[in-house]
């Protein structure tokens, strides 16, 4: 129940989401002008590069004041981010093709409302499931649960004995 506690409340994960899209909108309106690929190279360092590094250390610094860190899956993390990428794309391709002015502001605001409206409803699909495993290192051929820790340590003692 001690943990429940440190989870972060639902409105602070939409104030966490409001300010990432935020944030991501304003970063691709700056770049106002630019070529497609430009705004994929750039916009793909802030979300695979960046992003994942602030992630690391705000993880450090959680451990650091003995709090635990969220269970969010890498790989659904980052498949979610490829997807927002390649619809963004998508879309100013779209836009561009069709003769619209300011695309750029445009899918700007289209990134800010996706990330704040849909991120916090999404959110509980980037957590881990901690009754399944996530990756090859988490399989149960790699990793023992506790009951087949003791099974398999039952012939062994018997021997012992």
């Amino acid at each position: 129940m001690a943990s429940r506690s440190r989870r972060p409340t639902t409105s602070r994960i939409e104030r966490v989401y409001r300010t990432a899209g935020l944030v991501m909108g304003g970063l691709w309106a700056l770049q106002h002008g630019h070529s497609i690929t430009e705004h994929a190279l750039r916009f793909g360092v802030l979300l695979f590069v960046v992003a994942p590094i602030v992630s690391a250390l705000l993880k450090r610094r959680a451990r650091a004041k003995g709090l635990p860190g969220l269970p969010i899956s890498p790989a659904r993390l980052m498949t979610a981010k490829a997807v927002l990428l390649v619809v963004a794309l998508a879309v100013t391709w779209w836009l561009d093709r069709c003769g619209v002015h300011a695309t750029d502001y445009i899918v700007a605001g289209g990134i800010t409302a996706t990330v704040a409206m849909l991120g916090p409803r999404l959110h509980n699909l980037l957590m881990l499931d901690h009754g399944a495993p996530t990756s090859n290192a988490d399989s149960p051929s790699t990793q023992r649960r506790p009951d087949t820790q003791a099974a398999a340590t039952t012939p062994h003692s018997r021997a012992d004995r």
